[in-house]
């Protein structure tokens, strides 16, 4: 440890070899837990514990991989006073293979590790794989050879399934808020019309609303009341509208005059 400690600067700490590894990850498997700060120096933290190695795992990955409780503790502990924000990121990095670290834990059957995993991140519960295998798919895949593996197994799919519904009971409160909102609009987008060039509007929605609400007699009754002014230089719809209706209203009244 002392002589770590002493060889440990940023220069040092922050150099790949050719496996694309950097010292934290050679720590991991090698060394106890109470090495990993020695190498992660606090001005480098995002950058030591969010690197990968060539096949994209993080010391996060390698901390499950060797079942290294007090590992995976140290470097959430350390992700997380440096930022809530660099913890979930580190969670959440997937490997060449589309997994995060808590797909290795449940594929390994890591209870502890995935049921701390969950509570710091719980929204990766149902994040697939490159194979579309999510946590679920892995835990109940491993075939275990004595009663102490399917105990583990049963406690981790139980517990994975806690965070699954909890996951879409949060989704499906958050989709009834958003379908029983009141849709909004802008009132001069949906009842008028502005031409190209800029110059006035017609109360399309309105007079066709309106319109289409009067009885044949009142249609009768007066053949101008639809006549609408439209500006120079702009098309209006409403215009356009009144016309066949005046139209209309005249073949009505032709055919009721030819009959008598």
């Amino acid at each position: 440890m002392y002589m770590i400690r002493l060889l440990a600067t940023r220069n040092s700490v922050c150099c790949y070899n050719v496996k694309g590894s950097l010292p934290l990850h050679i720590v991991i498997p090698h060394q106890p837990a109470s090495i990993i700060p020695l190498v992660v120096p606090p001005e480098s933290v995002v950058e030591v514990l969010t690197a990968q190695e060539k096949d994209g795992q993080t010391a996060l990955h390698l901390a499950v991989n060797s079942d290294k409780m007090d590992a995976v503790n140290v470097l959430l502990h350390l992700a997380n006073n440096h930022s809530p924000n660099l913890m979930n990121r580190m969670i959440q990095i997937r490997d060449t293979q589309g997994r995060t670290a808590l797909h290795l834990a449940a594929e390994k059957l890591r209870l502890e590790i995935a049921a701390h995993l969950l509570s710091c991140c719980d929204s990766i519960v149902d994040w697939s794989d490159y194979l579309g295998n999510n946590v679920l798919h892995l835990a109940a895949s491993v075939e275990t050879e004595n009663s102490l593996g399917s105990d583990r197994q049963l406690q981790l799919i139980r517990r994975i399934c806690e965070y699954c519904k909890h996951s879409l009971s949060s989704h499906s409160a958050s989709s009834l808020l958003r379908s029983s909102s009141p849709p909004t609009s802008s009132s001069s987008s949906s009842n008028s019309w502005a031409s190209p060039m800029g110059r006035g509007n017609t109360s399309f929605g309105t007079s066709m609303s309106s319109s289409w609400s009067m009885s044949e007699s009142e249609l009768l009754g007066s053949s101008s009341t639809f006549e609408m002014e439209s500006q120079p230089g702009c098309f209006s719809t409403g215009s356009t509208s009144s016309l066949r209706r005046s139209s209309y209203s005249a073949n009505v009244e032709n055919k009721r005059l030819s009959t008598n």
